[in-house]
């Protein structure tokens, strides 16, 4: 299951993944059975006022959960960031 919704001020993307220990498959790679995912992002995008180069604050945070049932192995991945975006950026990458 995914879910992504994005806005100027926001962006989350949530997901959970679950294959069953017994289940094979006849076309394509299947790299591992018995693993569980679950995981979630949360990206709020600010705009500051009176900051001459600065057009975009973006902050992140990003958590992650898997078991793998096989082997009774739990891990847990948490992030955080911030991230500016200065304006006067054109389509070639340049800054104007």
């Amino acid at each position: 299951m995914d879910y992504a919704r994005e806005t100027r001020k926001l962006v989350v993307n949530l997901m959970a993944a679950d294959i069953s220990t017994g289940f094979e498959t006849d076309l394509g790679d299947l790299g591992r059975a018995g693993i569980s995912r679950i995981g979630g992002a949360v990206s709020p995008r600010f705009y500051p006022r009176g900051v001459k180069h600065l057009r975009r604050v973006e902050t992140g945070l990003q958590t992650e959960r898997t078991h793998d049932r096989f082997d009774n192995i739990r891990e847990s991945s948490n992030t955080a960031s911030l991230t500016p975006r200065a304006g006067g950026v054109s389509d070639s990458g340049s800054c104007g």
